[in-house]
């Protein structure tokens, strides 16, 4: 993969030279957020990510997430735990800092 993004960073920049306006997003955003005092806010490259400050999530239920992802993982949770038999919980933390969740 990286031999193919490379050799495709390396047309796009000739086909530029040559009068072609084409860019790589990716690449794009990250040159800007190294190269100038401008950052992209693109928020899945922010450190730290900005989870509940700079994006938040609702789902259609009205439920509210820090992000996306949190909201798809939720969903894939309740899906799986409407299959497994009555009295089976998957929200057990293994970590002695977190309280068990019944």
């Amino acid at each position: 993969y990286l031999d193919f993004y490379a050799r495709t960073l390396d047309y796009i920049i000739e086909l530029n030279q040559k009068g072609v306006e084409i860019t790589e997003g990716t690449a794009s955003t990250f040159l800007m957020k190294m190269l100038t005092p401008d950052d992209p806010n693109f928020v899945d490259i922010r450190s730290p990510c900005g989870a509940g400050t700079g994006q938040v999530a609702y789902d259609y239920d009205g439920s509210i997430f820090t992000c996306d992802e949190g909201r798809m993982v939720s969903a894939m949770a309740r899906a799986v735990a409407s299959r497994l038999s009555p009295g089976v919980c998957l929200c057990r933390s293994t970590n002695p800092a977190m309280p068990h969740m019944a």
